[in-house]
């Protein structure tokens, strides 16, 4: 007897670097997470929690759908949990969680594209290591990979798919020290992680590539469409889920760039796919933006950039007044804003980002009079903001919905003093010739949100692309 209760006592031993590994993989996923599954982890726990706020409006999706819907724009209430490389398995997953845990939302949008429809696979490995499902969501999924034959698979291995589960479930250190030790070789990850994190918390939940990149695309040609087995029964799935609960579901084909070509065959396919589907719903729509988009709108085929985003999602507050109308932006929404405004890069584009919100932009330019004001009004001029002109020579102000008054400007030496609400922040200015300066105020939030420069060309009669002091 004593024997055997030294073993067990240094089987205990032996184990407790094991168990102080998965603690610490339990309570530190941020110090060893790759920078691709920081999304997917910010997305488990925001669906896992109960959240006070009331979220009318869910988005879910693919990488398509996280790039193209701005919760920003769209309004306070907008969450999208839209996942990069995700598919219908994942969806259904997301919003079956954050329904268990939250008030169930007016409306649900949902997107994927072709390729995340017509195969089987899903983001198996991503998914475990943030601790997507539960044993009981394991076995369901396993169960309907069963019954649908499903075998289009490459990041899900069938014959290891329950030892990664298992290890998944319980933080077991083998589904998780490749990404320690990749973690310990790179110094750390949790900084880098941290800022991701919060970045994803500052734009509601969307987690994808902002960029005003432009695609190279000659086109694509759309010949076939097909949802695998797998796919149509989550599909169904999530349009069953929404059906019980009442919640109105509208399924959006994402608008594509003007060289894209749909044969009269793979047009058929699709609305006959979503004809039958559809057939019995009551509170389920399907909506196919037309292949309409500049190609200066995407970062590649698929995706939209900034720009391209900027405008569908303002679309979609046109084509759905009663869910997303005209709204005052809150100090949230504009700290959200101010992080698409500092990456812009171009002078007519800025100001798309500040009209009918609480900005003020200044413009500085060694130029003539007549010029500033007429360049204003020939490339930068948007909705109802006007130009005026400062006491101080060569300097302009644009308000948004901002009120005027409550702004002080001097200028010293080569800067601009700026008296914003009970906050002082001095701009260094280039005055070089042609040169414009232009400042972005956030006026609820009480801060600069970029200064940038641009040089207008007299000959051509253009702005270059702005660029940082």
């Amino acid at each position: 007897m004593r024997k055997i209760s030294k073993l067990i006592f240094k089987c205990i031993i032996a184990l407790i670097p094991l168990w102080v590994i998965a603690f610490y993989i339990a309570i530190n996923p941020l110090s060893y997470l790759s920078q691709d599954s920081v999304g997917a982890y910010w997305n488990k726990t925001f669906t896992k929690s109960s959240h006070e706020k009331q979220y009318d409006v869910v988005i879910i999706g693919d990488s398509m759908a996280a790039t193209s819907f701005m919760p920003e724009l769209l309004s306070d209430s907008t969450i999208n949990l839209s996942l990069s490389g995700s598919s219908p398995v994942e969806g259904y997953y997301t919003l079956k969680e954050y329904l268990d845990n939250n008030k169930a939302p007016k409306d649900v949008f949902i997107s994927y594209m072709d390729y995340h429809l017509a195969h089987d696979d899903f983001t198996f490995s991503t998914c475990n290591q943030v601790h997507k499902f539960s044993l009981t969501d394991y076995i369901e999924i396993y169960k309907n990979i069963k019954k649908t034959k499903a075998d289009q698979f490459e990041s899900v291995q069938i014959e290891d798919y329950w030892s990664n589960a298992i290890a998944s479930s319980f933080y077991m250190p083998s589904e998780y020290i490749a990404s320690i030790i990749n973690s310990i070789k790179e110094g750390g990850r949790y900084e880098s992680n941290k800022i991701s994190y919060d970045e994803i918390t500052q734009h509601f939940g969307r987690s994808c590539i902002m960029t005003n990149n432009i695609s190279d695309s000659t086109g694509i040609r759309y010949d076939d469409f097909s949802v695998s087995s797998l796919q149509s029964c989550y599909y169904k799935k999530i349009i069953d889920l929404c059906e019980t609960k009442q919640i109105n579901l509208h399924i959006i084909k994402l608008p594509l760039d003007r060289n894209t070509l749909f044969t009269d065959e793979y047009v058929a396919k699709v609305n006959g796919y979503y004809m039958t589907v559809l057939a019995d719903t009551k509170y389920t729509e399907f909506r196919w933006y037309p292949a309409d988009y500049a190609v200066e709108w995407f970062w590649d085929d698929y995706h939209m950039n900034q720009h391209g985003s900027y405008r569908f999602s303002m679309q979609l507050k046109e084509d759905y007044p009663n869910i997303w109308g005209d709204y005052s932006a809150t100090a949230e929404q504009m700290q959200a804003i101010n992080n698409d405004i500092q990456i812009e890069n171009e002078m007519a584009e800025l100001f798309k980002w500040i009209d009918k919100k609480d900005y003020s932009v200044i413009i500085y330019g060694n130029v003539k009079d007549d010029d500033v004001t007429g360049i204003y009004n020939a490339f930068l001029q948007y909705g109802s903001q006007e130009i005026a002109k400062s006491s101080i020579a060569n300097l302009y102000v644009i308000n948004g919905t901002a009120n005027e008054e409550e702004l002080s400007v001097n200028k010293t030496d080569g800067a601009l003093r700026l008296d914003i609400g009970n906050n002082q922040k001095t701009i260094d200015i280039d005055e070089s010739e042609n040169v414009l300066n232009v400042i972005v105020i956030d006026r609820k939030n009480e801060c600069v949100v970029t200064s940038k420069c641009s040089t207008f060309n007299m000959e051509t009669y253009t702005l270059e692309e702005l660029y940082e002091m």
